[in-house]
């Protein structure tokens, strides 16, 4: 399998597009201005210039140009007009661009009292639409059901104004809106119609560049239909398209598209191709949105030094007049104002660094799950690839020579290193839509024996390979509420990893208990045990903490990452019992039914 080399992936990402060339031309038109002191054009041209880096998803770039236009405009005092108006609403889908959805929201909340004094009705309908947006993807990301709702209200309000006015941008936008909120809902034919609809008018659009969204949304809804065929058709036209306008944000998803339905495929070289593609081109968004993040408080911060230091400047202008008059009165207010301006500030500084704080630590976090992947990619599937490379290699050069026992024996190699390296990927692939928030819990009741049963009868071949007995403790009829495919993924995962921690002859038991109105389920083993230091590794979710198993059995520690991401969503989390020598029990909880 041939990656592409780091000069190549570079080549792709900093090829010039037209973005970059209308940068370089509002940046000179910006300076003409600004030697002009032509200070509206200015604000004005800031705002062009953000909405370019916004387009080329250059999030801090973005922030810094709005709040330079706000600046200008709160500095000049310019009569409150439509152009303020527009600057929330950029500032509003900055926020929302790297997920700061409640500071989206505030924004685009002060932009919308500008619009409706001004009585604008253009304006109006671009709030409501990019409110659609926020509450959608608050929804998505935080799977609150009620944002959806708040989000189709929004854009078909949107809707109604922007065909009534014929602004055919923003109609486009609803309809995309539109049609990716009845793909959450599986509705994917309303989906469709919405979503070729906005393709349609787009394509009468001169110019037009969110196409690849559209065309990524509508890929998306046949994935859901099964039909991947059409997947494949329309990512790879969302890709071009995004590749020709340089919109790097719809490339990534394109590219998380075709990697998820080449693995539905069962192509699984493709899938790591698009894996790698996809990571690479995510990686360069991910830090700049989490710089942004961190860069758009401190613009707010030094915004607001900014003012406070305006006026101070204001009050000692005044206090040279006054001091004139009552010198010592004057003197003594000064002190007085300037000690709690001081206060004040002290305050303000110190709730900002703590903010800046907290937002440096979740980087590093992120940053460290990031390199964790990545040492989980070039670690766990080296040895697999380097086993498929070398015994292919050697049957390619010398088959004739080996004798049929040899070849057998070659070829069982490759079999293992194969199935080896397509369990990591797949729960990579698994990881990797757990980090995006892109699996959702689908609950229903059904016989938690049942489940426990199929899941060791899949996992009997590898346990007699130790002798190992699996039994189901579980009483028939024992029934819960809740993901089924979570709990078998989880079920699979804890039973394969005592399977790997207990000797020969061992025994591993599942069983449950009723315990505060939830079933507890364990999973129980006669294995080797493990230390609380251990025990707490094991627990934290970002660790991919692994050991060799009793037949010294390799491992790629995302098993047990997987467990713990796929309990807290269902609203549980994984438990351990254990100590050295003496077996290891994990356990959570499940929801029971609803009583109707």
């Amino acid at each position: 399998m041939k990656l592409p080399s780091t000069s190549q992936t570079d080549s792709i990402l900093n090829v010039k597009t037209r973005i970059d060339v209308e940068i370089e031309q509002t940046l000179d038109s910006i300076v003409k201005s600004d030697n002009l002191n032509q200070h509206r054009q200015s604000a004005d041209l800031y705002n062009d210039l953000g909405k370019l880096y916004l387009r080329k998803a250059d999030y801090p770039e973005a922030l810094e140009c709005f709040f330079k236009s706000l600046n200008i405009r709160q500095q000049e005092k310019f009569k409150e007009d439509s152009e303020l108006g527009n600057t929330f609403a950029l500032l509003g889908e900055s926020f929302r661009a790297v997920s700061k959805f409640e500071d989206a929201i505030q924004y685009l909340n002060i932009a919308n009292v500008v619009f409706t004094k001004l009585n604008d009705e253009n304006g109006i309908c671009l709030i409501h639409n990019r409110l659609a947006s926020v509450y959608y993807e608050v929804a998505v990301n935080r799977f609150d059901s009620t944002m959806l709702v708040k989000a189709e209200e929004e854009a078909n309000k949107s809707l109604e104004l922007s065909v009534s006015t014929e602004r055919k941008e923003l109609t486009i936008s609803n309809y995309n809106i539109l049609g990716a909120i009845y793909n959450n809902r599986y509705l994917t034919d309303k989906a469709r119609e919405y979503l070729f609809s906005a393709l349609e008018i787009a394509a009468s659009v001169p110019g037009y560049q969110d196409s690849p969204n559209i065309l990524n949304n509508i890929a998306g809804s046949y994935f859901l239909d099964g039909n991947y065929g059409k997947t494949i058709e329309y990512c790879e036209l969302s890709e071009q398209d995004a590749l020709a306008s340089g919109v790097k944000i719809y490339r990534v998803e394109a590219l998380r598209l075709l990697m998820e339905t080449y693995h539905k495929l069962g192509d699984h070289e493709k899938a790591y191709d698009y894996l790698w593609e996809f990571y690479t081109l995510w990686n360069t968004i991910f830090n700049e949105k989490m710089e942004s993040d961190v860069n758009a408080f401190k613009k707010k911060y030094d915004l607001e030094i900014e003012k406070q230091k305006q006026t101070v400047r204001n009050t000692r202008m005044w206090t040279v007049v006054i001091v004139s008059v009552l010198v010592l009165a004057a003197i003594g207010a000064v002190i007085l104002v300037r000690i709690r301006d001081v206060q004040r500030m002290n305050k303000n500084l110190a709730l900002q660094h703590e903010t800046i704080s907290k937002q440096k630590a979740d980087l590093e976090d992120l940053i460290g799950t990031r390199n964790r992947f990545f040492s989980i990619l070039s670690h766990d599937l080296r040895n697999p690839l380097n086993g498929i490379s070398g015994f292919s290699n050697l049957l390619s050069l010398d088959y004739d020579d080996y004798s049929d026992d040899v070849r057998k024996e070659y070829i069982g190699y490759i079999k293992d290193s194969s199935e080896s390296m397509y369990k990591v990927i797949d729960k990579v692939l698994t990881w990797t839509r757990l980090q995006s928030h892109n699996i959702k819990a689908n609950r229903e009741d059904f016989d938690l024996s049942d489940a426990v049963e199929n899941v060791l009868n899949l996992q009997r071949p590898n346990a007699s390979g130790k002798n190992i007995a699996l039994e189901n403790n579980i009483l028939k009829g024992t029934v819960v509420f809740t993901d089924r495919s979570f709990v078998d993924t989880v079920l699979t995962n804890l039973v394969d990893n005592a399977i790997k921690f207990t000797g020969e002859g061992g025994s591993i038991a599942v069983y449950s208990e009723l315990k505060d109105n939830r079933i507890e389920v364990s999973v129980k083993d006669t294995g080797k045990g493990v230390s609380d230091e251990i025990k707490d590794q094991i627990l934290r979710s970002n660790s991919s903490f692994t050991t060799r198993g009793t037949n010294n059995e390799k491992g790629s520690g995302l098993g047990l990452m997987i467990c713990i991401d796929m309990l807290e969503i269902l609203g549980s989390k994984l438990n351990i019992e254990s100590k050295p020598g003496e077996g290891t029990r994990f356990y959570f909880t499940l929801d029971l039914p609803v009583l109707q």
